[in-house]
């Protein structure tokens, strides 16, 4: 493996060769495995855009939280071959039709462009990208899948959960295991209901310590 490849490519080849279709592996793995990467876990999520097929726990009930499976090695994505996706350009006024029939509204989590982000300062805007079913309009962090949704995401449950009493975080981590979403502890809950799971559990080592019950 050399250090010149992209890191897509070295993600890639790492899961072909060493872990291999079937093989269950974890993230810390991946990031063992290649430390120079900061954002590795983001290139493994970008393969499944080449046909490949990474299970977590939420589509393989056999796999703990921390663990995925790698399913179908798809596109040699570090062969001189392979050639990366590329996006369709949406001229401006394909991108204003667009948002307008969308009614203003990210068409996956429903957010209206300008609406504040609570408990947090931003505001969401829309971006709009082609697809193979048409032009899709999202927020700014639908818009980059659950990559930037995690990302961004966990970022932001870190600030709200640091601001929780004793309580409210025990009872933040029992509903969250339980997948219970039902203030700042309902921004975080609500928050946390649109991440994977299992990058939540994961984010514990990041996050603020889950009290201990008595």
């Amino acid at each position: 493996m050399t250090n010149t490849q992209s890191s897509l490519a070295q993600v890639g080849r790492w899961l072909a060769h060493e872990v291999g279709a079937g093989t269950i592996f974890t993230k810390q793995q991946l990031r063992s495995a290649l430390p120079q990467f900061e954002q590795a876990d983001r290139r493994m999520r970008d393969l499944r855009a080449y046909g490949w097929q990474i299970d977590t726990n939420r589509q393989d009930a056999q796999l703990r939280p921390h663990e995925l499976r790698l399913v179908t090695v798809g596109s040699e994505v570090w062969s001189a071959r392979f050639r990366p996706n590329t996006v369709s350009r949406v001229s401006n006024k394909e991108r204003l039709a667009a948002i307008s029939e969308a009614e203003f509204r990210c068409q996956t989590c429903g957010i209206q462009v300008g609406q504040q982000r609570l408990p947090g300062p931003e505001f969401a805007r829309l971006e709009v990208t082609a697809s193979s079913s048409g032009l899709l309009v999202a927020c700014d962090l639908c818009s980059k899948g659950t990559a930037g949704i995690t990302e961004a995401g966990l970022d932001r449950l870190k600030r709200i959960v640091e601001t929780l009493s004793d309580a409210d975080a025990r009872l933040f981590w029992e509903r969250a295991e339980a997948r219970l979403f039902q203030s700042p502890l309902e921004a975080a809950l609500a928050l946390a209901s649109r991440l994977p799971l299992g990058e939540v559990l994961e984010a514990r080592v990041f996050l603020p310590a889950s009290p201990q019950t008595d």
